[in-house]
């Protein structure tokens, strides 16, 4: 499989540092002054919110799915800014990835248990085993399950300092340097990157393939259509030569190549948006 065009959007640079800003945007309520009464009135307003901004697009406060038709919808284009704080805003951003690492760290812990988790665990009774996954926090599940795993199991690395060092984009700089096939988007207030990260990112991938959003926060603007253009718009010069037949063996020009563009990615709660990252590829039709 050859790929001729790689496109990062929203990549975090440093793992670790992204896992450690997620926890810190669970536990923002305990810089309140009163938590746990914060912990139940912010997703009580975020339900509020929600079914307000649903019966503003349906006409109905209940769940309705989109199509793959709806997409081009005014109705799946938010209207107005959400109402939250940025202290609810990150707790809500926090708690949805939270959700995420419960479902990774019961999954993994059924396909191979390391003997972590203390807790029974039933098919029909989860909530108890629920409980004590929550506890994690995403620096937790790295040292206690991830670091274990491939320093134990695999013996891939010795030590946490050098998976850290290896979840690192720094890592593998030289590859990455000035690579033609490579484009970077980016978003200036994306809560998993830092200034020195996109300035890194530019610097290595160099400016004419980065373009840096002064908004969106991570992947939460992937809804605007101007981006979503900018996005395509990276292909277009692979779309030329797929045309004419450039660069393409004269196999592969006789049997009309097209491009395809392989989406890799999930939902991602908090910003209600998809595909993370996607790499163009050639294929034969």
């Amino acid at each position: 499989m050859r790929f001729d065009r790689y496109v990062l959007i929203d990549s975090p640079v440093r793992l670790i540092d992204g896992m450690e800003r997620l926890d810190a945007f669970r536990d923002v309520l305990l810089t309140l002054p009163e938590p746990e009464a914060e912990r139940q009135r912010i997703p009580l307003k975020a339900v509020s919110v929600g079914k307000r901004v649903l019966a503003n697009r349906t006409g109905a406060e209940v769940y309705s799915r989109f199509d793959a038709t709806d997409l081009d919808s005014p109705a799946s284009t938010p209207q107005t800014r959400l109402p939250f704080t940025n202290e609810e805003a990150e707790y809500l951003i926090g708690v949805a990835f939270q959700r995420s690492l419960k479902a990774i760290l019961y999954a993994s812990q059924e396909r191979e248990d390391l003997g972590v988790l203390l807790t029974e665990r039933r098919a029909l009774r989860r909530h108890p085993a629920y409980e004590e996954i929550g506890d994690y926090s995403f620096s937790m599940y790295f040292y206690a399950f991830v670091l274990p795993y491939y320093r134990d199991r695999l013996h891939t690395v010795a030590s946490g300092k050098e998976l850290v060092g290896t979840n690192d984009l720094r890592a593998i700089a030289e590859p990455l340097r000035g690579h033609p096939k490579l484009r970077v988007f980016a978003n200036r207030n994306d809560f998993l990157t830092s200034d020195e990260d996109v300035a890194w990112l530019t610097a290595v991938v160099g400016s004419e393939h980065v373009r840096v959003f002064p908004t969106g926060g991570h992947l939460g603007n992937l809804y605007q259509p101007e981006v979503q253009a900018e996005l395509m718009s990276s292909l277009d010069d692979l779309k030329a030569e797929a045309r004419t037949g450039k660069d393409l063996t004269a196999t592969d020009a006789q049997r009309q190549p097209c491009v395809r563009a392989q989406t890799l990615g999930t939902w991602v709660e908090s910003s209600s948006s998809w595909t993370p990252n996607f790499a163009a590829r050639r294929t034969v039709a």
